[in-house]
């Protein structure tokens, strides 16, 4: 097991992942039966019938390389979740707030994190910080500009999670699973950095933030974000976003010299 405060698993390296593949089948349906009953401690009601994913819909998943596994350093499978390019018909339905990223977009801006399942043993490990990493990977891997979740209202833990790794709390929406049962979900969604390292929103706001109080940068890092959003929406594209970068420098830098 990892050490105590010897730093991040993920960054240690006692986590890999991998393709899920037909052999870990039976594994990661009892990973999604942890979840389950996971759901079930939190208060969380999904219904009497049938569970979701379905075993058929789970090797689909399986079989188009979107379902993920992660192992520990001894090889044992510990966790896992799934990581969607395809359109997400319940993202494209009335959402109580607003997603960071246009919905009708062609081609489609974001992915979709799914299915994230931890086993009791290996909680409070580092274990789901490591999938949300490796989620933001093969989603800019992908070529998208931000990851989408959603989340039961009960799941807390779950949203702690989301919200300590950067994702936004974009607002609830209604959601009608194959089997006909709808529930409402919280909508996140974080936008991701490309490998240059700047993201949409640091076209509009490039500071270096760790020269910043931690307080000043996070209101101003919120502030900016919106700016991003409004110019995203209104088509105002790069070049928009640049001339707004520049006014900022330029005001910084009159700011400072004064």
């Amino acid at each position: 097991d990892p050490p105590l405060f010897a730093g991040r698993a993920s960054v240690l390296g006692y986590y890999t992942s991998r393709p899920a593949t037909r052999d870990d089948f039976e594994r990661a349906t009892a990973l999604l039966d942890v979840g389950h009953q996971t759901f079930a401690e939190l208060g969380i009601d999904e219904g009497r019938s049938k569970k979701y994913p379905s075993a058929r819909r789970l090797m689909h998943s399986i079989k188009n390389g979107t379902t993920h596994v992660i192992e520990d350093a001894h090889g044992r499978m510990i966790a896992m979740f799934a990581v969607s390019f395809s359109p997400d018909k319940n993202y494209e339905r009335p959402i109580d707030g607003a997603w960071l990223t246009d919905t009708s977009a062609e081609p489609q801006p974001y992915a979709e994190l799914h299915w994230v399942a931890v086993d009791y043993p290996a909680r409070r490990r580092g274990v789901g910080m490591f999938i949300l990493d490796k989620a933001d990977q093969i989603a800019r891997a992908g070529g998208r500009s931000s990851i989408r979740a959603d989340v039961y209202e009960l799941n807390g833990p779950m949203q702690n999670l989301l919200e300590k790794h950067g994702y936004e709390r974009c607002g609830t929406i209604t959601i009608k699973d194959v089997f006909g049962r709808v529930k409402h979900r919280v909508g996140y969604e974080r936008m991701l950095r490309s490998r240059r390292g700047y993201s949409p929103l640091d076209m509009v706001f490039c500071s270096p933030v760790q020269n910043w109080g931690k307080t000043l940068a996070k209101h101003l890092y919120r502030a900016a974000h919106t700016c991003a959003n409004a110019l995203m929406q209104r088509g105002a594209g790069r070049e928009a976003c640049c001339r707004a970068r520049r006014r900022i420098d330029e005001r910084r830098k009159r700011g400072s010299d004064g």
